[in-house]
């Protein structure tokens, strides 16, 4: 048996940086969104200050904007000073929500980044389990600059197994796709699994004369 193809996830960072914190054992079971790898990010630092300092311009461009606005209504400052005033904080909120795009896109949580701006600390970039899984590589040190291609842990979820075996031609007529079936491995003499065929291969093998197929347990 083996795990299903879309029941295995290799973790990495989708920025460079220096591994600064490892959550996970080797052989450790994991949950969906549990934090596995903390990742110092000089990029995400950067765009992080970014946001801060967008954040002290939106307040300033927020205060010129009331105060353009009070004075066009007692009639003291022209229209167009309010207008460049609403243009300008318009584009802080464009570069601010950029910003935010940026670091969601490199995998920070858009809750993680509310906690930046309510906050103003900047973080490490936190790296979450993309699956319900078992840690069954964990090449990911302590220190190790990273890439984008760098594989850090690799995480397998046995809950759903593939099954994989050979039926013989005058039987494949009897087999359908969906269809429940019993699987009995060496490993575990004298049980059975059960599960259902979930794929029949659609080439005879020439010599053997039998399909494929798998069956998900």
């Amino acid at each position: 048996m083996k795990a299903a193809p879309d029941r295995i996830a290799i973790v990495t960072s989708r920025t460079p940086g220096k591994v600064v914190a490892i959550h996970a054992a080797l052989g450790q079971r994991v949950t969906k969104g549990t934090d596995l790898i903390d990742v110092q990010s000089v990029e995400i630092e950067k765009l992080e200050t970014d946001l801060l300092h967008a954040e002290n311009r939106l307040r300033l461009a927020q205060s010129d904007a009331e105060r353009a606005r009070a004075l066009v209504e007692k009639g003291i400052a022209a229209r167009k000073e309010l207008i460049a005033a609403e243009n300008q904080l318009e584009g802080v909120k464009n570069d601010i929500e950029g910003l935010i795009r940026q670091l969601v896109l490199l995998g920070v949580p858009r809750k993680a980044i509310e906690q930046l701006r309510r906050e103003r600390l900047v973080t490490v970039l936190h790296i979450p389990a993309p699956i319900d899984g078992t840690v069954v590589e964990r090449p990911a040190v302590l220190g190790q600059a990273v890439e984008p291609v760098t594989p850090l842990l690799k995480l397998v979820d046995t809950s759903v197994l593939i099954a994989q075996g050979s039926a013989p031609e005058d039987l494949l007529r009897e087999l359908k796709v969906g269809q429940p079936v019993r699987v009995t491995v060496a490993a575990y003499p004298g049980k059975r699994f059960e599960g259902r065929l979930t794929f029949i291969h659609p080439q005879i093998d020439p010599e053997r004369r039998v399909a494929h197929v798998w069956a998900e347990i």
